[in-house]
C-alpha cells in the first residue's frame, strides 16, 4: 500500500511568501519518508504556467532529488500536441504558437529525463505509473527509512 499526499497549491515564491499550505506541502517532502512524484501539466489548463511549474520543480528537485525517489509525470498528455495528443477545444484560438512550442521543448526535455506521460481520463499510463511507482519505492525502501524515524515501507501490507 502506497500513502499519497497531494500537495497542491505550491506557488513560485521564496519560503517567506508562502502561505501555510503551501510551507505544510513543503514540511511533508522536508520530514515524511517520500518519494516526489512532480506531476506537470503541459495542456494550458492547470491555472499555472509551464514556466512556473518548471521553476517549482526546479526548487523542489533542488531540495529533495538527493536524498528522495523522484518521478516526473506529464498529466493530460492526451491534450498537449507535442505528446501524440490532440489540443483541447476549449484552448482553440487561445493556444499561440509560442504555448506550442514551449510544451514541445520541456516535453523533449522532460521525456529525456524519464518523465511518463499519463492521461488519467483515458488511462493512458496509468498502469504503467501504478508500477514505476510500487518498483521506485521498493528500490528506495532503505532510502525511506532510518535517518527519519521511520519504520521500512513494506511492499507486502
Amino acid at each position: 500500500r502506497h500513502i499519497v499526499t497531494d500537495t497542491p497549491g505550491l506557488l513560485w515564491r521564496p519560503d517567506e511568501d508562502r502561505n501555510k499550505i503551501e510551507r505544510l506541502a513543503i514540511a511533508t517532502l522536508e520530514h515524511l519518508p517520500t518519494c516526489v512524484v512532480f506531476v506537470t501539466d503541459l495542456s494550458g489548463l492547470c491555472g499555472t504556467s509551464v514556466e512556473d511549474q518548471l521553476a517549482i520543480r526546479a526548487e523542489l528537485r533542488e531540495r529533495f532529488s538527493e536524498r528522495r525517489p523522484w518521478m516526473d509525470i506529464l498529466s493530460k498528455s492526451k491534450l498537449v500536441p507535442a505528446l501524440g495528443g490532440e489540443l483541447c477545444p476549449d484552448l482553440e484560438g487561445l493556444w499561440t504558437e509560442d504555448d506550442a512550442a514551449e510544451a514541445a521543448s520541456t516535453a523533449k526535455e522532460l521525456l529525456t529525463a524519464g518523465a511518463i506521460p499519463v492521461s488519467a481520463e483515458e488511462c493512458h499510463g496509468v498502469e504503467e505509473l501504478k508500477g514505476l511507482v510500487t518498483r521506485l519505492l521498493v528500490e528506495h525502501r532503505q532510502t525511506l527509512e532510518g535517518e527519519d524515524g521511520f519504520e521500512p515501507f513494506d511492499p507486502g501490507t
